[in-house]
């Protein structure tokens, strides 16, 4: 019997997923979205205590590993803020430009990844608010505007003065 893989594998120049039509950049990329996605095969597992996580691909295990052991080999020159991913650290760089190639389609605002334009789409004028309050049923776009709303409820102050000696928070 051919697995998905086996018959994707024939079909690696086109570099697309006959299953969902989703188009790869590489051949590789292709395997592995089929591999994970539509054959759902895990066999690189985890061995930390109280952690499930597997993988299809062994160097995303490697890179999972990097959260037990506390490694972050990609440091940004700038900053020199470190990353467990290369790609993460990519990402980062961004945000040291001045440039914002993302721009949105339906107002003058632009970004600087292409993943806070969608954020941008899906909130301004989309107006989807996943996150909802527990405590008072009102909704909000990103989740670190209802954590800041919860502390309404709560009372909970999280900002230092930061005056030396002053312990006061606001």
């Amino acid at each position: 019997m051919i697995t998905s893989v086996q018959h994707e594998v024939k079909k690696q120049k086109n570099k697309y997923c006959s299953i969902c039509n989703k188009v790869f950049s590489t051949p590789i990329n292709l395997r592995n979205h089929i591999k994970t996605i539509h054959d759902k095969n895990f066999p690189f597992k985890c061995t930390y205590p109280n952690c499930n996580k597997q993988y299809s691909i062994a160097t995303r295990l490697k890179v999972h590993m990097r959260t037990h052991l506390g490694e972050k080999p990609y440091q940004c020159d700038i900053c020199f803020k470190s990353f467990i991913e290369k790609g993460n650290l990519k990402t980062h760089k961004k945000f040291h430009s001045s440039l914002r190639p993302f721009k949105c389609p339906q107002c003058d605002k632009s970004y600087k990844t292409n993943g806070h334009l969608k954020d941008h789409i899906e909130i301004q004028h989309n107006k989807i608010k996943k996150f909802k309050c527990p405590i008072c049923d009102n909704s909000f776009g990103r989740s670190s505007t209802l954590k800041s709303h919860i502390r309404t409820h709560t009372g909970e102050k999280t900002i230092k003065c930061k005056v030396e000696g002053c312990n006061k928070f606001f």
